[in-house]
């Protein structure tokens, strides 16, 4: 009976043939994945995606919640020293609390030209009176310097000093606070003919403050955050967590 031998020498292995035939070292058998095995592993990963999406979703969703209750929070401080200094809150208008004036309100404006336009304070960028009017149903507002003033007439005071651009929408010279976190649903567009500085729809801020129906003795003050169809959040000041599917105050 003829027999295969393989010889080491030191370190290093030998291959000796011997009757015709050839000696080598151990051979590492290659398996493949079979088609059930395939299978099990895709499924796994569908249900760990599965699994994954919807909490990055309502992550997501709760920093866009948070981001524009913290707007309200700049909105809110502002808001204060401005019933601070003048002892009222600031007007909010006769549009209705989607289109209202807190911006201006809020920012101080001029009132000086023959032309009886209004300058926003430290801008040379004139505000048409009929635009102002038209848009917000009003003939001035209360935070100006007025041409013609008397002695006891107050200063106009910039109570926001430092606006983010993304929290601004604008239709012509006209401009409104709105959320920087859009809708977020694309087309969601509340106040048609306003964009952000993204060129997005606008989502403003809404307020009221001459018959609130939520803070009688203050004013009220929130956004309507969409983030698929049907399906609301409602940010506001009387309430510490978003209010879902509340029709608008």
């Amino acid at each position: 009976m003829k027999r295969d031998k393989c010889q080491m020498t030191g370190d290093k292995k030998n291959t000796v043939a011997l009757a015709g035939h050839s000696c080598s070292g151990p051979r590492v058998a290659r398996r493949a994945f079979t088609l059930i095995e395939l299978l099990v592993v895709i499924s796994v990963m569908a249900v760990l995606a599965a699994l994954t999406v919807p909490v990055i979703g309502a992550i997501k969703k709760k920093a866009i919640i948070n981001h524009a209750r913290g707007e309200m929070a700049q909105l809110e401080a502002a808001i204060d020293r401005y019933k601070a200094a003048y002892g009222f809150y600031p007007p909010d208008g006769s549009r209705g609390p989607v289109t209202n004036e807190l911006y201006y309100e809020l920012v101080g404006t001029t009132n000086r030209s023959s032309t009886a336009d209004f300058q926003v304070l430290g801008s040379t960028n004139a505000i048409d009176y009929a635009a102002v009017s038209g848009t917000f149903g009003i003939q001035g507002f209360m935070n100006c310097d007025k041409s013609g003033g008397g002695e006891d007439t107050r200063p106009a005071q910039n109570f926001f000093p430092e606006i983010p651009p993304t929290e601004l929408a604008s239709s012509g010279a006209i401009k409104v606070f709105a959320t920087s976190v859009g809708g977020p649903l694309e087309n969601y567009a509340p106040m048609p003919g306003f964009t952000t500085s993204g060129g997005g729809n606008a989502n403003p801020w809404r307020y009221v403050s001459s018959h609130p129906r939520n803070n009688p003795n203050s004013y009220d003050l929130w956004v309507q955050i969409v983030f698929k169809p049907g399906v609301t959040n409602l940010i506001c000041n009387w309430n510490d967590r978003p209010i879902i599917n509340s029709p608008m105050p």
